[in-house]
């Protein structure tokens, strides 16, 4: 009877250290797992090789979501038939995405983890729409602001409604949602997206519709865009990042006088950037109105234009931007003037 207890405990002991050293094995699986597992900088930089000819974009860009392993959100108001030709042969993905977007003069950005492609005014909109929207939660009891801010996975099926999708997402965090009449019929095809904010979720949505929100502690109120935009605090949850070129400055040019524009110096490098691309980017970092006295102002943005400055300033940057597309310009304080060259 002594032998059997004994036995036994020997069993229970040794079952405890296999269960321990099992847990430590799936522990560290995981750990690894999570090791090996591409941030989406990463993934943005792996070499891909595709060729379309003649192919639709909204075929091309499930492509791209497949090879890359990222997700991306292509605006309603874009032409999803719209037909691709293009080559990229062992090149990073992000610069794909670039290409790609060049080549059906489009505007594409980032938001978190997710790649949006719209009209290149809605791409230049979309980070401060967001940053306003954010801006709301900041007046607003930490209780209900973490329902906008809290981040989940998002599926739905084919044929979804954009307004019943925005109606379950709120009606899950209880909270009231108005207007949302203004956010027309539509049927939308499957899609699943990583985890994002609520908040950034709504804006998304409405966004292609012209609309935006208006948070209070009420509830939400879905309302038209308000244009021109007015630029939003900078805050540090705003999951919007650009991939636009940057120029980078001295000193911050928020909230610069003219005299200190003429004064601050500029670094850039571009290369086979479109024009008109590269000039709203000024005009959102320097707040500067930028007029297009040009016969065809949708073939001048499109021309691409390369340029390699150091510590210049914003005349000479802009010489080195426009000289080859054989274009001029006449600064008069924050507006710039755009024409051909005599």
């Amino acid at each position: 009877m002594h032998w059997d207890i004994e036995r036994n405990l020997i069993a229970k002991r040794s079952f405890g250290v296999w269960i321990t050293l099992l847990g430590a094995i799936l522990m560290a699986s995981h750990v690894s797992a999570a090791r090996r597992s591409p941030t989406f900088e990463q993934k943005l930089q792996r070499k891909i090789s595709v060729t379309w000819q003649g192919q639709e974009l909204a075929i091309a860009l499930e492509r791209l979501t497949s090879t890359g392993q990222i997700r991306l959100w292509l605006d309603r108001r874009v032409d999803r038939g719209q037909t691709v030709t293009m080559q990229c042969v062992d090149q990073p993905l992000a610069l794909a995405i670039e290409k790609l977007a060049q080549q059906q003069s489009l505007g594409f950005t980032r938001l978190e983890n997710i790649v949006y492609f719209g009209p290149q005014q809605a791409t230049l909109e979309l980070p401060t729409l967001i940053g306003q929207a954010r801006d709301q939660l900041t007046k607003l009891p930490t209780r209900v602001r973490k329902h906008w801010l809290r981040s989940e996975a998002t599926t739905w099926p084919r044929l979804s409604e954009p307004r019943a999708l925005a109606k379950s997402w709120l009606r899950e965090s209880l909270i009231e949602l108005t207007g949302d009449e203004q956010i027309p019929h539509d049927l939308w095809a499957e899609q699943s997206l990583p985890p994002l904010a609520l908040v950034d979720r709504l804006v998304l949505l409405l966004a292609g519709f012209d609309l935006t929100c208006e948070i209070t502690l009420e509830g939400c109120e879905i309302v038209p865009i308000a244009r021109p935009l007015k630029r939003a605090r900078r805050g540090r949850g705003n999951g919007a990042k650009n991939f636009a070129p940057q120029t980078r400055t001295q000193k911050s040019p928020r909230g610069i006088s003219r005299e200190g524009l003429s004064r601050q110096r500029f670094t850039l490098r571009l290369e086979n950037q479109p024009l008109g691309k590269v000039l709203d980017q000024f005009a959102q970092q320097l707040q500067l109105v930028v007029v297009w006295d040009v016969e065809d102002t949708s073939q001048t943005r499109a021309q691409l234009v390369s340029c390699n400055v150091q510590q210049v300033d914003l005349d000479v940057l802009l010489r080195q931007v426009l000289a080859p597309a054989g274009l001029q310009h006449h600064r008069r304080g924050k507006q710039i003037t755009i024409h051909a060259k005599p």
